[in-house]
């Protein structure tokens, strides 16, 4: 949550999170980090098919996206 929180909007990488959260040696152990994205949506209420809030790019990371305050 951390990595995605600190770069929002951005496209956070699976490797750079694969290597922050368990190290370098689970680089491909992408199933480990679709499980834990799965549980962050479940305590956020963002389902997987609507993805609002973590969005999911398909082999290469997540991007945190937050709206900005409707001002009218």
């Amino acid at each position: 949550v951390e990595q995605l929180v600190l770069h929002p909007g951005k496209l956070v990488k699976q490797s750079y999170l694969l290597d922050v959260i368990w190290g370098k040696s689970h680089r491909e152990d992408t199933h480990y980090l679709r499980i834990l994205v799965s549980q962050l949506r479940k305590k956020l209420n963002d389902s997987a098919d609507e993805q609002q809030l973590i969005k999911t790019e398909s082999g290469l990371g997540y991007r945190l996206v937050l709206e900005e305050p409707d001002c009218g």
